[in-house]
């Protein structure tokens, strides 16, 4: 006769790894529906590639009463913010030879992923854009770095040229002071030697031949400052710091890691999924 006053025997408990055994079924079918999701998207999610350079800020030296003072072509966040106007990214597609981003992925993926953002010193802006394939990167970048050295070419190339041939002026003139010295020495020396000068000849020749020599030291001191102005640690154009940056692989995930990835995210969902029934049924 059975005992309606004892307590009913309470259920083992069900341990985590028990629980995860009685929903094996589930747990392996939500992992098979994360790789093949996993797999969809490795052949929907094309891979890219970053290219990376880092560009100087070219600058224009000047001497000014003996000082030297240096300018800058453009204003580091003029510059990046500039470059990152619809307008740049668009000369830079238009470079590459592509058509307009929304006839072409391709341009579509350049114009969209350019950008600048300025460095930690005052003269240097770092670039980056995308592309489909480690070349198409390489050239969109090279394209950009085109764009924004020709636009400051045309700050920089006039000012140089002007630079240059104030100097080529200067050595001309000093060339000829220095020429128009020397015959006065010898014009003063021969009429010494041959005793035909008197003595007022001989003041002018000593006092002209002290003016000329005050000339060329003034035009060799100017000389000198725009030699130092022109110096390439000086006034340099816009340049590269390094060479451009493009990895072997792709920036994006491939293949073997989405569907990895899919695989993981199926099998936690599972034992979610699995502890949850649990929590319920308690």
């Amino acid at each position: 006769m059975t005992d309606l006053s004892s307590p009913p025997q309470s259920q083992a408990p069900v341990t985590p790894l028990g629980l995860l055994m009685k929903n094996s079924k589930l747990i392996v079918a939500l992992g098979l529906v994360g790789a093949l999701a996993g797999l969809g998207a490795s052949q929907v999610v094309k891979p890219r590639w970053v290219a990376k350079l880092t560009v100087q800020i070219g600058q224009l030296a000047s001497a000014n009463q003996g000082s030297m003072t240096f300018r800058l072509l453009e204003n580091q966040l003029t510059a990046a913010d500039r470059y990152n106007l619809p307008a740049s990214r668009l000369q830079v597609v238009q470079a590459m030879g592509l058509p307009s981003p929304s006839a072409s992925p391709e341009a579509r993926l350049v114009f969209d992923s350019l950008r600048a953002s300025t460095g930690k010193s005052p003269d240097v802006i770092s670039l980056q854009v995308s592309g489909y394939s480690r070349g198409q990167a390489l050239s969109a970048m090279a394209a950009s770095y085109k764009v924004l050295s020709t636009e400051h070419s045309k700050l920089f190339d006039p000012t140089y040229n002007q630079m240059k041939a104030e100097l080529d002026d200067v050595n001309a003139k000093l060339d000829g002071a220095e020429k128009e010295y020397n015959q006065s020495l010898q014009s003063l020396k021969g009429s010494v030697a041959k005793g035909t000068g008197n003595a007022a000849q001989d003041v002018l020749v000593t006092n002209l031949a002290t003016v000329i020599n005050g000339r060329i030291l003034d035009l060799k001191r100017l000389a000198t400052q725009l030699r130092d102005a022109l110096a390439p640690s000086r006034t340099y154009p816009t340049r590269m710091l390094g060479e451009l940056f493009v990895p072997d692989e792709p920036n994006t995930p491939g293949p073997a890691l989405l569907i990895a990835s899919g695989t993981a995210l199926g099998l936690a969902l599972g034992a979610l999924i699995a502890f949850l029934r649990r929590s319920k049924a308690l």
